[in-house]
Order: structure tokens, then sequence, then C-alpha cells
């Protein structure tokens, strides 16, 4: 028997506009989801799966990146990274080609 875990504060900052579904994103070999667009003031979740999104990156520099279904992209400047955990969150120095620009 199988159990559905539904996360009701996502749910509910869904309906109400207040949190983004990235959860049909691209996504990198290290799970990260690969975003063209970043709003501020807002949460991001992958609501299939039921996780936050808890740090999200803006790249600066062309990231030369492998790709979940093993695919090679350079990632271009612009473009942002979403990750379920808070790697994205470093001193400016750690990340060279990339900025921090979201940490829930």
């Amino acid at each position: 028997m199988t159990v559905v875990v539904i996360n009701r504060a996502m749910e509910r900052k869904i309906a109400l506009g207040r949190c983004i579904d990235i959860g049909d994103a691209p996504r990198t070999a290290a799970d990260d989801y690969l975003l063209t667009a970043f709003a501020r003031n807002i949460d991001y979740c992958d609501a299939a799966a039921g996780r936050w999104i808890w740090s999200i990156a803006e790249v600066l520099k062309p990231l030369p990146s492998v790709m979940r279904d093993g695919s090679r992209r350079l990632i271009a400047p612009g473009m942002y990274l979403a990750s379920t955990s808070s790697k994205f969150y470093t001193r400016d120095d750690a990340l060279p080609c990339l900025k921090c620009v979201f940490l829930r």
C-alpha cells in the first residue's frame, strides 16, 4: 500500500499564488532545477515530490553542466539554479560564477 503525504502548507501557498511549483523544470545531474526566471518575495517548491526549494543562485558566467539525463549543457548568465538544500548560500568568493538570490 502506497501512502501519499500531502504538504498542506505547500498546497495552500500554491493556491494563493505565493509559491511557484518548479517540478517540471530541467534538472542538473546534481539535482538542481534550472530556471529561466526568478521572482522575489515568493516561495518555490517541487509539489509532486513535496520538496521546498531552500536556495536559488543566479548564474553570472557561462557554467558548463551535466544534466540529469546525462547530456551536457552550457548554462548562460542570467539563468538560475534552485536547490532543495542551502548549498547556494555561501561566501561571495566560494562560487564565483553564482550569486545567491534566495534563501528560505
